[in-house]
């Protein structure tokens, strides 16, 4: 028996800043701690930090996350790390220009200093830094090279 294979129409964006937009779709679908560690992941992409394989970002310096925020994961409370998660895939889906950046290998440390605050690192997983610079670089360098 032959069928045929399906289709599914879509509707065609003839104004290309209408297609393009700003590239918050997934953004304006998270809530307001996960747009605020997606704008923290924004920021460190624009500033190349994703690739360099050794710098980290510091959520509560930037104000994207509260000391009272990471008290309360330290005691168990799952939003921090489901928000993180949530900016994470958000981010990816939002900015195909980050292709190269595999986020898999981002991670978020919170810890206690010896002062009794808090701090948040969001960084490449020590263990795996090496990987993902390599990766990530020769991505990037053969699509570069594609196009030349």
């Amino acid at each position: 028996m032959l069928t045929a294979p399906s289709m599914v129409m879509t509707e065609f964006v003839a104004n290309s800043e209408e297609a393009v937009g700003d590239s918050h779709y997934f953004y304006d679908q998270l809530d307001e701690n996960a747009q605020k560690i997606y704008d923290a992941l924004f920021e460190m992409f624009s500033k190349g930090l994703m690739t360099d394989g050794k710098s980290g970002y510091d959520l509560v310096e930037h104000g994207a996350v509260t000391e009272e925020a990471l008290a309360n994961y330290i005691g168990g409370d799952r939003s921090l790390a489901d928000a993180f998660a949530a900016a994470k895939d958000a981010f990816d889906l939002d900015h195909s220009e980050a292709w190269y950046v595999d986020s898999s290998y981002l991670s978020l440390r919170v810890a206690r200093t010896q002062e009794g605050t808090y701090t948040a690192i969001v960084g490449i997983e020590w263990n795996k830094k090496e990987k993902l610079v390599e990766r990530g670089l020769q991505k990037r360098e053969k699509k570069t090279n594609f196009y030349r």
